[in-house]
């Protein structure tokens, strides 16, 4: 007695003719019957020992064994529970002796065929689902599947605790695919029993399968009959719980007890001691059970069994993920001196090797039609089996272990699991069938997965061949299914350097063309067909730019290399040039339609490397990104800070491309040297906010940050107050593109702008939000660079210092008493230190020594009255007389005057006149003499210039006075701001000390970086020090980092480096307003200490690391001994290329915003300096703690004001310019 449908149906057992007598009997009878003699044994105690003669075993199982081909019904299911106890007895616990004593097992095998007659389901149980309640058709079908699972039940403790016959095993295995097979391959619809009892049953039937270790023909069978089920869900899950748990057991005894379990764990209850030639084999058997997954009728069957595909991948995958450097692995993850494992059937149904994976041609389908091959799976020679039997002995197993035993494999390499898997996968991504999509994109990810996680693996060629074709049919196929897929699964696909890889290219761009190019239609109608299985806008946005990061280096550098072979129908691209074209397009388009903040900033920072890597070809895409980032982006007033503090680090960094951005901002007129001409190309018209019609794109880009800034400070445009550092930033932004070149200065009308930013950020504006003091010191510092260093940059003595280099004491070298000299005042903010020179050559002159916020300034002044020499005539001189002209006169002309004289000396009184003349005549002739004697006065009157008074060298003021009072410092109306420096009155000021605080802060922001070279095989931070010579790209990246600068002489910021313990030369870079230094282990001298300490030193207070790493994967930064590092920028080179990916560890709460160069882009070796140097800077920025530069010497020149500044009267103030002798 059995089930008939194991005979009719399946030829599994021969009927009995001489077995069910009952069955004829009248229902009623048998059920008497029945309950009767079970009762006796069950309720009365009836012990089995009575049961003395097979004949009487058999009387007594044909009374019980036609009770399970009674009708199930409320007065049969005790008895039918009754006879299942006293089998359960019979079987397992108190057996009669002629059961105990039968070696054949004969009674073992009627008791399994009669219980297989309950599984045959019954009328009336399909009203249970057709809605008539919880009546009698609900308890039956209950009653029925409570019975039958009580004798799944006992099939399985029979497998477990019974020491079954070969010939047992087997017709227990037949009786349970008969019954199996009985419910399952019943069509949906009438297989109520068949859904309660599926996956107890399936699971019964598997590990009863497990525990026979059965091989040959039953495989066969089972494979022929698991067909039939694979409509059915629960029979792809446990297919998939029971591959899992034997890969789970295959991976301990491949590699080792670190991996999967000492024994196979079926369905988490279940533990199976199995031989491990068994489980191999099973493993293999269970593997293909299923056969051809594409012939799976159901999609969601379809995808379940993917799934499970996908799981055992990862677990192979698992194995030896995070092996060390030094492992002994060669290529393939194969031990050193070994095979590869190759795992196939041998004729007999064992497992012999098999030397490779071969590939037939597939042509129809279920559900789609084909034409191209598709790989194959390792085929069963069952045919070969059926032809010669089946044999106990097997060829031996080679799995690539040698004689040490267990484990002593290497960790699965790529083609390993593809050998395994790929048959079902490859398969999967090359046959797109309608109605499928979940399950094809779930074989596309897990393909994915196996190549990008080995990507290490040679993979053979074969394999790369169907996993590209594959991804372009997917992406042929554009279903946004298969592209979110494989968007989301291929993050790092480019960086891989795959052989060939590049082919794909295309196909990518086409991609994520479907992504980024629109709006929102791709995504809102992947979401109405699949909801919640398809990711969420953003991710997928995000996952589109990481993309975009990895192909824009391409385009530059590859140019002129042409696509032979097109994989992607949809994209026409002939050669990299063109590339160049789509992803400019791309990148804008994206900007213009991407909502998500954080997709936005990515999605600017990859654009601006794109315009870095191209500004040489296409000036025109760097203008464009401009107007567009400025029209969409800069003046959109719903932007986040985020989004806006990207803009303008964006915009900031975009300044250092000066020379290169065009002069003319119409974007419809291509540049004479611009590749685009002649081709068609989308136009970006925009409206810019512009300085003039025909204003210069400098001029544009200042012009709107102006407006952005009035936008962000309008109290009508912005009713809540900017964050400082929004406004810090646009200001830093305003000064890099002033500083650069003199167009500042021809466009009045921007200049003018630009100081009306400042006066707002440092006055109150009506209708502008007051300025806070951050903003006021920002402004401040900013208007002081312009004026200090606007065109004076960098200055003759190079760039490294943009003040003065000496101070008052070696400006004063040759004096004896420099203090006598020296004179220091303060004016307003500002320190002026007067020297003044000896007067001895007769030119007034002074140096004056200013100190302010932005630096120490030097001038030389000689008070001039040009021209410098000046002729002055002697004296005023006469001719020279003929005689002398006190001598007596010559006689006069002879005049008739003798009667006037006779009368004349007639006269009496004559005589006294003559002695009055004599007397006179005395008189003149003394006078005359003495004149002569004395020439001619007392003193020389000759008038001749005045001359200067005598100087005395030790109180000469005089330069001073001169000069503050000819620059108008000395004028009544400036007093209040000027003021005498002086310790106290008792003693002179002692400048040296006074300034030298002041002097040792630095004018701009100085920032260090640390530079590791970490070549293959080192992981070890000491390892990593001791390194003296690196790779000569290494070594071409430091110096377009920065520039070389010798640490004996150099006068800039030195980072707290010491020549010749840090060794001689450092890379430096500085700007206008930044000093940069890097610090390079590998450029300093090593010493014979272990750790070496003058190294380790040097580094421990860097907050940011750039880290060459040549194996990325053995590369660990928390090993790092560095422990204030935040921020690690690490550069993997390529092999074979100029290009390398960058890494970014970014552990700071900070820097959260850091670009240009973003995590897992590729950047080309000609942009890699500049743009790992602007990383850098905005990270340390991020990190540091410290205030701008300007604002540190302020609140130190502040509190010098506060020690030294002198408060005097005016009148003393004055009368200092004219000091006296004591």
């Amino acid at each position: 007695m059995f089930l008939a449908f194991i005979s009719t149906q399946l030829a599994f057992l021969e009927p009995n003719d001489e077995a069910g007598v009952f069955l004829e009997f009248p229902l009623d009878t048998r059920k008497v019957l029945a309950r009767e003699v079970v009762g006796v044994f069950i309720n009365k105690g009836l012990k089995p020992a009575l049961l003395t003669s097979p004949n009487h075993v058999r009387c007594v199982m044909e009374l019980a064994g036609q009770t399970f081909s009674l009708p199930i019904a409320g007065d049969t299911v005790d008895i039918i529970s009754s006879a299942t106890e006293l089998y359960r007895r019979w079987l397992l616990e108190d057996k009669p002796p002629p059961i105990k004593n039968d070696a054949n097992q004969s009674f073992f095998r009627d008791i399994f065929n009669h219980f297989s007659q309950l599984f045959r389901p019954q009328a009336g149980e399909e009203k249970e689902t057709a809605g008539q309640g919880q009546g009698e058709a609900d308890t039956l079908l209950a009653h029925h599947t409570s019975l039958c699972s009580t004798v799944l039940d006992i099939y399985c403790r029979v497998a477990r605790d019974v020491n079954l016959t070969q010939e047992s095993w087997e017709h227990l295995l037949k009786v349970l695919l008969g019954v199996t097979d009985s419910l399952l391959n019943m069509p949906k619809g009438d297989d109520h029993l068949s859904k309660n009892l599926c996956p107890l049953l399936l699971r019964t039937l598997f590990e009863v399968w497990l525990r026979s270790e059965t091989q040959g023909n039953m495989w066969q069978n089972l494979r022929d009959l698991i067909w039939h089920w694979r409509h059915r869900m629960p029979t792809i899950q446990t297919w998939n719980d029971v591959c899992s748990a034997l890969t789970d057991r295959v991976l301990r005894i491949l590699y080792g007890k670190s991996f999967g379990t000492e024994r196979v764990n079926l369905f988490d209850t279940t533990e199976l001691n199995l031989r491990e030639e068994h489980v191999l084999y099973s493993w293999y058997r269970f593997l293909h059970l299923l056969g051809d997954l594409e012939t799976i009728p159901l999609p969601e069957n379809y995808l379940e069994a993917l799934r499970g595909i996908g799981s055992l991948a990862n677990m192979f995958l698992a194995v030896g993920e995070k092996r060390q450097a030094g492992t002994g692995t060669v290529s393939g993850g194969i031990p050193e001196g070994m095979s590869r494992p190759m795992i196939a059937l041998s004729k007999d149904g064992g497992l012999a090797g098999r030397a490779s994976v071969t590939f037939r041609e597939r042509t129809q389908r279920r559900g789609a039609t084909t034409t191209q091959p598709s790989p194959r799976g390792f085929e069963d020679d069952d045919k070969e089996k059926e032809k010669e039997g089946s044999s106990s002995s097997s060829d031996k197993l080679d799995l690539g272990r040698n004689d040490g035993g267990i484990g002593k494999l290497k960790a699965p390499d790529g083609n390993t699991i593809l050998h395994i898997l790929g048959p079902f996968l490859f398969d999967a991504i090359n046959i797109y069938m309608a109605g499928y999509e979940k399950g094809k994109s779930k074989a596309l990810e897990v393909m994915c997965s196996i190549f990008l996680r080995r990507s290490t693996t040679d993979f053979d060629d074969t394999y790369l061949a169907y996993f590209y074709r594959g991804i372009a049919q997917a992406v042929s196929n554009a279903h946004p299914l298969y592209i979110s897929t494989l968007l989301l699964s291929t993050p790092d696909f480019f960086k891989i350097r795959f052989k060939g890889a590049n082919i794909l290219i295309p196909t990518f761009i086409t991609a994520i063309k479907q992504v980024l190019a629109v709006s929102t239609p791709f995504e809102d109608h992947a979401h109405q067909q699949h909801g919640s299985n398809f990711p969420q806008k953003a991710v997928l946005r995000k996952s589109a730019i990481k993309h975009l990061g990895n192909i824009i280096c391409y385009a530059s550098h590859y140019v002129r290399v042409p696509f032979q072979k097109k994989l992607d129908k949809k994209n026409d691209l002939k050669s990299y040039a063109e590339l160049n074209f789509q992803l400019s397009d791309l990148l804008l388009s994206g900007i213009q339609h991407e909502n998500d903040p954080h997709n936005l900033q990515a999605l600017l920072w990859t654009t601006s490397i794109f315009a870095h890597e191209t500004v040489s070809e296409q000036k025109q895409f760097f203008a464009e990104f401009l107007r567009v980032v400025l029209r969409k982006v800069l003046l959109t007033s719903n932007n986040s800070d985020q989004v806006s503090s990207t803009v303008l680090q964006v915009l900031t960094d975009a300044a250092g491309l000066f020379e290169y951005i065009f002069s003319e901002t119409s974007a419809s007129v291509p540049h004479p040297a611009s590749p685009r001409q002649g081709m068609s190309e989308k136009s970006h018209e925009v409206t810019l906010v512009t300085a003039s019609r025909n204003a210069s794109m400098d001029a544009t880009v200042v012009t709107s940050l102006c407006k952005f800034f009035e936008l962000l400070t309008n109290t009508g445009c912005a009713p809540a107050a900017p964050s400082d550092e929004l406004i810090i930033l646009c200001l830093k932004c305003i000064e890099s593109w002033v500083m650069k070149g003199k167009w500042i200065f021809e466009n009045p009308g921007c200049l003018k702008l630009v100081l009306g930013v400042l006066d707002k950020c440092r006055v109150e504006v009506k209708g502008f939000h007051s300025p806070s003091d951050k903003i006021k010191e920002a402004a401040s510092a900013f208007l002081l660079l312009m004026l200090n260093q606007h065109g004076q940059f960098p200055p003759p003595i190079g760039p490294s210092n943009i003040s003065a280099l000496p101070s008052e004491t070696e400006l004063l070298t040759y004096k004896k008493d420099p203090s006598k000299y020296v004179a220091c005042y303060m004016f307003d903010k500002t320190l002026l230190t007067l020297i003044r020179h000896p007067r001895t050559e007769g030119d007034t002159s002074v140096t004056l020594v200013v100190r302010d916020l932005t630096g120490r300034y030097i001038w030389n002044g000689v008070m001039n009255y040009f021209p410098s020499e000046v002729v002055i005539p002697a004296a005023i001189t006469s001719p020279e007389p003929t005689q002398d002209r006190l001598a007596a006169q010559p006689a006069p002309a002879e005049i008739d005057y003798a009667p006037s004289l006779v009368k004349f000396l007639e006269d009496p009184s004559l005589k006294q006149h003559n002695q009055l003349l004599q007397l006179c005549k005395k008189r003149i002739q003394d006078e005359a003499g003495y004149l002569r004697k004395t020439n001619f006065g007392h003193c020389n009157n000759q008038a001749k210039p005045p001359e200067r008074p005598a100087i005395d060298e030790d109180l000469d003021s005089t330069p001073f006075r001169l000069f503050l009072s000819h620059t108008g410092m000395l004028a009544l109306g400036n007093r209040p701001m000027f003021h005498l420096l002086q310790a106290d009155s008792s003693k002179n000021f002692n400048y040296v000390s006074a300034f030298n605080n002041i002097d040792q802060a630095r004018e701009r922001e100085t920032l260090k970086v640390g530079v590791l070279y970490v070549p293959a095989g080192q992981s070890s931070y000491s390892d990593i020090l001791e390194n003296e010579a690196a790779s000569p790209a290494f070594y071409h990246f430091l110096a377009k980092l920065g520039w070389a600068v010798d640490l004996h002489t150099h006068n800039g910021y030195m980072g707290g480096l010491e020549p010749g313990i840090n060794g001689d030369v450092v890379p430096y870079y500085a700007d206008v307003s930044t000093e940069l230094v890097f610090h390079v282990p590998a450029l300093m001298p090593t010493s014979k200490e272990k750790g070496q300490p003058h190294k380790a030193k040097a580094l421990i207070l860097d907050k940011v690391i750039i880290s060459w790493v040549e194996n990325y994967e053995e590369y660990d930064f928390t090993k790092l001994e560095i422990k204030n590092a935040q921020v690690n920028i690490i550069i993997c080179p390529m092999p074979d290329t100029d290009l390398y990916t960058i890494r970014i560890i970014n552990n700071s709460r900070k820097a959260k915003d850091l670009g240009p160069l973003l995590d897992g882009v590729v950047v080309s070796k000609y942009v890699l300096p500049t743009q790992v140097r602007q990383t850098a800077i905005h990270a340390a920025r991020f990190c540091a703690e410290e205030g701008r530069a300007v604002m540190a010497r302020r609140y130190l020149i502040e509190d010098f004001a506060r020690r030294y500044k002198s408060e005097i009267p005016t009148s003393k103030f004055y009368s200092s310019f004219f000091p006296a002798k004591k």
